[in-house]
């Protein structure tokens, strides 16, 4: 992993393996242990799956809050969905950040008040 002076991170989930969103809160760590205070923005790439269950964003967002990241996105490189919300989502917090003189993590977009995905 390379973050050097970085200003904000992505996390990158496949979500047809378990196994990588296990993993998420020990990468977040990572970055956190070199960079504490930047905004981390966790990416669940959908390609590879046939449905994704609404159902999970519940679970997703619980997930997000319990081990600090920013804000979620469901996206899919391959069909080019909410890859380019995501990286100007956290170009905006970065932004924000160096204009205001703080580490605040906060969107300054709003996401829908009962998710932090901002998917949509």
């Amino acid at each position: 992993m390379y973050f050097r002076e970085s200003s904000g991170a992505m996390i990158v989930c496949n979500a047809s393996n378990p196994r990588d969103l296990e993993m998420a809160p020990e990468w977040k760590s990572c970055v956190s242990r070199y960079l504490d205070g930047i905004p981390v923005i966790l990416l669940i790439n959908t390609m590879n799956v046939e449905s994704w269950e609404n159902e999970k964003s519940e679970e997703i967002d619980r997930f997000c809050t319990e081990n600090g990241f920013t804000a979620w996105f469901k996206v899919s490189p391959k069909a080019k969905e909410a890859c380019d919300k995501a990286v100007l989502a956290l170009i905006n917090v970065i932004v924000s950040n160096e204009l205001n003189g703080n580490a605040d993590e906060s969107l300054p977009i709003d996401p829908t008040p009962s998710s932090k995905c901002l998917c949509q």
